[in-house]
């Protein structure tokens, strides 16, 4: 919008190009901020930490790419600010407090833990395998994932292997998916155990039955498995395993 503000954060070099191009042309301030937030604290119950003013910021989102949504919202926030339209730091805070982000990064279940985490392509496994080497001290996970054939799956498997005691597949209920079989295969070649299951409901039967005390469950990839998800872990929880 002619003379508005425009602040991009988190994308690559020729897309803030092409950003700040348009930007000049309708005489917007433009600035592409590199944001790092200080005495980071995360678990699975949410993450602390510090930025500019601002001191123990909490989120109830358990992931490094989180804090730096977070902190996009803080630096616009303060560009606003400055238009004259302020907003208290209780208010702030308040509101950070608050977010929900359903299917990313988001703990289903507590005994035993689930996780999900709809990263269907290869940037955003690479900072759920960040976050998973974080929070669990390399301990490895039971995982359950499914994708789109036209994704990088085998890059993908590549990031995600290490952090793996076991991989279940299933086919995504989508016409682009990739078959469990195919991929069940790319993980063993990465030397991981792993077992085509087919569907959500069985690879979530298969993992509640597997997991012993301590085990925790991810499940990631497609965005299209996560009200399945949803569905048969509410189940298992209500009905038992």
């Amino acid at each position: 919008k002619h003379g508005c503000p425009s602040v991009v954060f988190q994308s690559p070099p020729n897309a803030i190009s092409v950003f700040r191009e348009k930007a000049e042309l309708l005489l917007s301030p433009f600035s592409a901020p590199s944001l790092r937030a200080r005495n980071v604290r995360s678990s699975l119950e949410g993450s602390l930490f510090d930025f500019d003013e601002y001191k123990d910021v909490f989120i109830p989102l358990a992931s490094d790419y989180q804090i730096k949504n977070a902190l996009s919202v803080l630096y616009t926030l303060s560009v606003m600010k400055n238009l004259g339209y302020g907003s208290t730091e209780d208010s702030v805070r308040a509101g950070l407090k608050k977010t929900v982000w359903r299917g990313r990064f988001e703990v289903l279940s507590r005994d035993p833990v689930v996780i999900f985490d709809g990263c269907h392509n290869l940037h955003g496994v690479t900072s759920v395998a960040k976050t998973v080497s974080s929070l669990f001290n390399g301990q490895r996970l039971i995982m359950i994932t499914g994708v789109m054939r036209d994704k990088e799956y085998k890059k993908m498997a590549h990031v995600m292997a290490p952090y793996a005691k076991k991989v279940l597949t299933v086919t995504p209920s989508n016409k682009r998916a990739l078959d469990a079989d195919i991929l069940c295969g790319v993980y063993e070649e990465l030397g991981v155990e792993s077992v085509a299951c087919g569907t959500v409901a069985s690879a979530l039967k298969y993992a509640f039955g597997l997991a012993q005390q301590g085990d925790s469950i991810m499940i990631f990839g497609s965005l299209y498995m996560y009200s399945e998800v949803k569905k048969q872990i509410d189940n298992l929880l209500k009905f038992g395993k």
